[in-house]
């Protein structure tokens, strides 16, 4: 990595920018790189806006996000929105805070500016950007939700948020099962920030969403030289340190990584790939699985050994269907949210769009029913008070079985349904990679700017 900054020779430009691209900070150490104006435009405006042409595979930025990596560009031709034309060498940073990616940090020389010898060198360690950039720019808990935000009103989801309370030793691990959308990340961050843990850092990880070969040096960091081109670098245990750590999809973690899991859950050791001595780490674990634990043992996901000692405490989320008295207040508490971010006026759901909410099974869950009333939210008028079936009987098609004969009645125009297809797959989207643009618009097949345009279009920004 030195090597790299040292070909740099000396830097026109520092731009920082967060996982949706907006620019954060544009600095400008050199005259000779862009106008002050081109400079002073950018920042607070998204990449795709600002420079014309770019996109998610010519920008080092947003590589450098996807992928976790740094990036070095011999030549990057970028053009801004006043006709500016210039090209670059850059490298760019990946910023990661509490073991997640926030943003990245590029860092540019013009390879058409004088080269005056009166310039500043400037010697920068990676590791120091890294940690300064997340620290300044990134302070936050990343734990966002606590008991409040379980919207609910059963009397087993009731029992739930009471025994979160009963967890509150910071210590002990838990063990979340629930179907896909019941909101075992919701009840993680609730318990963390329930817990005498909550000023210290959470930190999340979904082991299904980690390559095999990668996971041991993410989970537990790398001693230097025990690959190549390895550093020495924290693993997200590490990270969380004096916090909770929380293994999503845990029947995913590969088999041979288990009894490492296992040692730490025993005693707090970690031991860096590479490495021959061990760290102590405090840290809480909390671990989830949408396949019923037993499941994961008959299948030889899950050893027995890691069973016992991820299970102390169990929280079984029921799904929807069964708890359907919760239905009603989370509807309430969704409109609530696009009333405010929509700029919408809804006060009320219509007895008749409150029981065909009450007639379905909701195989999706709460994740499902969101979607559903984020969707209707978009297309009701600034001025319309109730939510009524008809305002989400168009998006119900996509739950409840139907004829031809049935799709055809009342049917909307082509363009119409073309339009709340369009909204309803985007917000999906946004929510499964946690509205994480870059990340969205590949699942949607689509270039991150025309997704940007869409969600200006259609007022999801």
């Amino acid at each position: 990595m030195d090597k790299l900054l040292k070909d740099l020779k000396y830097i026109d430009g520092i731009t920082i920018v967060d996982t949706k691209g907006t620019i954060l900070l544009s600095t400008q150490l050199s005259a000779d790189l862009y106008q002050q104006r081109a400079w002073e435009y950018a920042v607070g405006k998204n990449i795709f806006e600002a420079y014309v042409g770019l996109d998610d595979e010519s920008s080092s930025l947003m590589e450098a996000m996807e992928y976790d990596v740094i990036v070095k560009r011999d030549r990057q031709r970028i053009e801004d929105m006043f006709g500016q034309v210039e090209e670059t060498m850059n490298i760019s940073i990946p910023i990661k805070s509490l073991g997640k990616i926030v943003g990245a940090i590029e860092l540019s020389r013009s390879l058409h500016a004088p080269q005056h010898a009166d310039h500043d060198v400037i010697e920068m360690n990676v590791e120091f950007i890294q940690r300064h950039s997340a620290d300044q720019i990134f302070k936050s808990n990343e734990a966002r939700y606590t008991l409040d935000d379980i919207i609910a009103v059963s009397a087993p989801m009731i029992q739930l948020k009471e025994q979160i309370v009963a967890f509150k030793d910071g210590s002990l691990p838990v063990f979340i099962y629930g179907e896909t959308g019941t909101g075992k990340e919701l009840f993680a961050h609730a318990i963390h920030n329930s817990s005498s843990r909550k000023d210290g850092p959470f930190v999340a990880i979904n082991c299904a969403a980690i390559p095999d070969k990668l996971m041991e040096s993410i989970l537990f960091g790398t001693e230097k030289g025990s690959f190549t081109g390895a550093l020495d670098a924290k693993g997200i245990f590490h990270e969380a340190h004096t916090g909770t750590i929380y293994l999503d999809e845990i029947n995913s973690l590969p088999l041979h990584l288990q009894p490492k899991l296992l040692r730490v859950l025993e005693d707090g050791c970690v031991r860096r790939v590479g490495s021959t001595k061990e760290e102590y780490v405090d840290v809480r674990v909390l671990s989830s699985s949408n396949v019923p634990i037993i499941e994961c043992l008959e299948q030889g996901l899950l050893r027995t050994d890691i069973y016992y000692r991820l299970c102390t405490f169990n929280i079984n989320i029921p799904p929807l269907r069964k708890r359907k008295e919760d239905i009603l207040p989370l509807v309430e508490h969704f409109i609530a949210n696009k009333n405010k971010t929509l700029s919408k006026n809804i006060r009320l759901l219509s007895r008749k769009a409150y029981d065909r909410l009450m007639g379905l099974e909701w195989e999706g869950n709460v994740r499902q029913l969101k979607h559903l009333i984020d969707t209707a939210m978009v297309f009701v008028s600034k001025d319309q008070h109730i939510l009524d079936l008809d305002d989400m009987e168009s998006f119900l098609k996509d739950f409840i079985p139907t004829t031809i004969e049935d799709n055809l009645l009342g049917m909307k125009s082509l363009p119409d349904m073309l339009i709340q297809h369009e909204v309803e797959y985007i917000i999906r989207a946004l929510d499964e990679c946690n509205h994480n643009y870059t990340r969205a618009a590949k699942l949607l097949g689509i270039p991150r700017q025309t997704l940007n345009s869409k969600m200006l279009k259609y007022g999801l920004k």
